[in-house]
Protein backbone atom coordinates (compact mmCIF):
# COMPACT_ATOMS: atom_id res chain seq x y z
CA UNK A 1 0.00 0.00 0.00
CA UNK A 2 1.59 3.41 -1.08
CA UNK A 3 1.82 6.20 1.11
CA UNK A 4 -0.36 9.38 -0.33
CA UNK A 5 1.81 11.85 1.74
CA UNK A 6 5.04 11.07 0.22
CA UNK A 7 3.71 11.16 -3.61
CA UNK A 8 4.57 14.84 -5.45
CA UNK A 9 2.96 16.77 -8.39
CA UNK A 10 5.44 18.47 -10.75
CA UNK A 11 3.82 21.22 -12.68
CA UNK A 12 3.51 20.56 -16.44
CA UNK A 13 5.75 23.74 -18.22
CA UNK A 14 3.78 22.83 -21.38
CA UNK A 15 -0.39 22.77 -19.97
CA UNK A 16 0.45 24.52 -16.24
CA UNK A 17 -1.28 21.43 -14.88
CA UNK A 18 0.03 19.87 -12.11
CA UNK A 19 0.17 16.07 -12.60
CA UNK A 20 1.96 12.88 -10.71
CA UNK A 21 3.21 11.36 -13.90
CA UNK A 22 5.32 12.52 -16.81
CA UNK A 23 9.32 13.01 -17.11
CA UNK A 24 12.04 15.70 -17.34
CA UNK A 25 12.92 16.60 -20.74
CA UNK A 26 16.18 19.37 -20.76
CA UNK A 27 15.36 20.20 -17.13
CA UNK A 28 11.16 20.61 -18.64
CA UNK A 29 8.89 18.95 -17.06
CA UNK A 30 6.47 17.26 -19.20
CA UNK A 31 3.11 15.54 -18.36
CA UNK A 32 2.66 12.67 -20.28
CA UNK A 33 -0.76 14.05 -22.02
CA UNK A 34 1.47 16.96 -23.51
CA UNK A 35 4.19 14.33 -24.29
CA UNK A 36 1.07 12.04 -26.40
CA UNK A 37 0.47 15.09 -28.19
CA UNK A 38 3.53 16.23 -28.85
CA UNK A 39 4.81 12.89 -30.48
CA UNK A 40 1.75 12.87 -32.81
CA UNK A 41 2.10 16.41 -34.35
CA UNK A 42 4.46 17.09 -37.42
CA UNK A 43 7.07 19.31 -37.35
CA UNK A 44 5.67 21.96 -39.11
CA UNK A 45 3.20 22.09 -36.77
CA UNK A 46 3.48 25.79 -35.27
CA UNK A 47 2.48 24.21 -31.67
CA UNK A 48 4.95 21.74 -32.62
CA UNK A 49 7.11 25.18 -32.67
CA UNK A 50 6.52 26.63 -29.44
CA UNK A 51 7.04 22.89 -27.85
CA UNK A 52 10.55 23.44 -29.31
CA UNK A 53 10.83 26.76 -27.80
CA UNK A 54 9.89 25.97 -24.30
CA UNK A 55 12.58 23.10 -24.46
CA UNK A 56 15.32 25.02 -25.78
CA UNK A 57 14.68 27.68 -23.18
CA UNK A 58 14.37 25.10 -19.98
CA UNK A 59 17.73 23.95 -21.47
CA UNK A 60 18.65 27.48 -21.22
CA UNK A 61 18.04 28.19 -17.79
CA UNK A 62 18.83 24.77 -16.17
CA UNK A 63 15.51 25.00 -14.08
CA UNK A 64 15.23 23.49 -11.11
CA UNK A 65 11.75 20.98 -10.47
CA UNK A 66 8.84 22.50 -9.15
CA UNK A 67 7.33 20.42 -6.56
CA UNK A 68 4.74 20.40 -4.05
CA UNK A 69 3.56 17.63 -1.51
CA UNK A 70 -0.07 15.94 -2.42
CA UNK A 71 -2.22 16.11 0.31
Amino acid sequence: MMNNSNLVEYQCQCCKQRKRSGYYIHHLYLCLSCEQLLISLEPEDPLYKEYVKLMTAARRRNSQPNTIPVN
